[in-house]
């Protein structure tokens, strides 16, 4: 009997190591998978930062390029004109000083329009980029939500077993301590 007893208690010892060894297990296994999620979060504000930095820049760049044209209305005509100066033929000059009188407004208008569209689709590329670093540090953070509420599952289920592993342990002893001392009381 005591042989048996001895057996049983091994037996049960051995699950409740094993359990320990699981929640060791999944613990350790948790530590790390939020260590590589908190390395992600932090690389991924790191690029919103710099993508930040990187549109306010061109932002700015554009902003002065567009001052830089408004201030400088005459630029346009007078690199116009330098080229007609240059150039030999009445012809081709007669030409150019007609088209520059007329549409000169017109001109400096459409670069402005041009360069406001490249600005604007420079911005949207951006911001598309930026909306999808947001969209993959918001799916980090959900991952690691679920994680934690399962690590805490898990952990409950594993306390759980380890208590009834306990009980039903103290159970048997107890029932193995009253078969004694009934046995003893007999002889």
């Amino acid at each position: 009997m005591v042989h048996k007893y001895d057996e049983t208690t091994a037996a049960l010892q051995g699950l409740v190591d094993g359990l320990v060894e699981k929640i060791d297990s999944k613990d350790s296994s948790l530590r790390d998978w939020e260590l590589r999620y908190n390395e992600t979060v932090r690389q991924l504000k790191g690029e919103n930062a710099v993508f930040h930095l990187v549109f306010a820049k061109e932002i700015q760049k554009e902003r002065d390029e567009n001052l830089k044209l408004k201030c400088q209305p005459g630029f346009r005509t007078k690199l116009v004109e330098d080229y007609i100066s240059r150039n030999d033929n009445d012809m081709e000059r007669s030409s150019l000083l007609n088209e520059m009188e007329g549409p000169k407004e017109n001109v400096a208008c459409q670069n402005l329009i041009e360069l406001e569209k490249t600005t604007s689709e420079q911005i949207a590329a951006l911001k598309k980029e930026l909306e999808e670093k947001s969209e993959a540090l918001k799916d980090m953070e959900n991952r690691n939500s679920c994680l934690t509420v399962k690590q805490v599952l898990t952990n409950q289920e594993l306390q759980d077993a380890r208590k009834e592993s306990i009980r039903g342990l103290n159970d048997f002893l107890n029932n193995q301590t009253n078969l004694k001392s009934e046995k003893n009381g007999r002889d």
